[in-house]
């Protein structure tokens, strides 16, 4: 975090009581989910696999992902509709609470970077939210998953999410996205979900598009524990969400369409929103 961000957010913020409060509640809320997912394990998951996915998100996970997205004070304007069945969410990425925020938008399972799993409470919290941890790095492990969401896809019927930058942005510029999980399209009826989004108020204050830096965590200057109880000393957060317009598996098959050229179309569309300097 710059000291220009420090300072021009200063006024706005609380002390840390608020986010020690905050991440204590989500520890209880992680503990009540828990203990319904378990449930479900014991009397569902035993007899349907794919059963106890579908139910587990719908009915668990997604409104759980709600009441923490409420917790931390977070308030999502959303432009546009999610259909709820077998979409791929494509959006692009600025750090954990846009992650929690897919959730909460759509319930969804969302596969993230490897490392994350590692990050002590947090990547056991994105674990049962449902996080599928890849590592991209690893061609056959990159390919295992792949396989596993075309089929969870198609008999689960729920939606799966990705960031295709397979890096965490600075909140000024997109990166360019990578192609290879927009594989999960190729053999299914699904449709490509391209959203945008920016934090756009702190405590009803607008932000600026140089404020995104207040958000981004930095292994070099922080550890979790002390950017967590930073950063979650808001009031309330808004985060403006831009629902495009869908890449339907009709379009993508009649036009011939590789993954590269739909992630290419994909990079394009959220580019030009998250670009906008008039709508936001």
């Amino acid at each position: 975090m710059t000291s220009e961000a420090k300072t021009s957010f200063e006024g706005q913020l609380y002390g840390r009581w608020l986010s020690v409060f905050r991440i204590l509640t989500i520890v209880l809320w992680v503990l009540i989910g828990c203990l319904f997912t378990g449930l479900l394990r014991v009397f569902i998951r035993p007899f349907s696999k794919w059963h106890f996915i579908r139910i587990n998100t719908l009915w668990i996970v997604h409104p759980w992902s709600k009441g923490i997205v409420w917790i931390l004070g977070i308030r999502i304007r959303m432009e546009g509709k999610i259909e709820p069945n077998q979409q791929i969410i494509v959006s692009h990425h600025m750090g954990l609470i846009d992650s929690l925020m897919v959730m909460a938008l759509s319930p969804c399972m969302v596969l993230s970077n490897r490392d994350i799993r590692k990050i002590p409470f947090v990547g056991f919290l994105l674990r049962f939210l449902g996080f599928v941890f890849l590592d991209r790095r690893q061609p056959k492990s990159l390919l295992k998953t792949i396989a596993d969401q075309r089929e969870m896809l198609k008999k689960s019927r729920i939606n799966v999410a990705f960031f295709p930058e397979g890096f965490i942005g600075d909140g000024h510029e997109m990166g360019t996205f990578h192609s290879s999980l927009f594989a999960l399209a190729e053999p299914h009826d699904v449709d490509i979900q391209p959203i945008a989004f920016r934090f756009t108020a702190i405590n009803g204050i607008p932000l600026s598009f140089q404020d995104a830096s207040f958000f981004l965590f930095s292994a070099e200057e922080h550890t979790m524990v002390a950017y967590l109880t930073h950063l979650f000393r808001w009031k309330i957060l808004t985060i403006q969400t831009r629902i495009l317009s869908p890449i339907g598996h009709d379009e993508i098959q009649r036009n011939g369409w590789s993954r590269h050229d739909v992630s290419k179309l994909t990079e394009g569309r959220i580019r030009e929103a998250f670009n906008d300097r008039i709508l936001w």
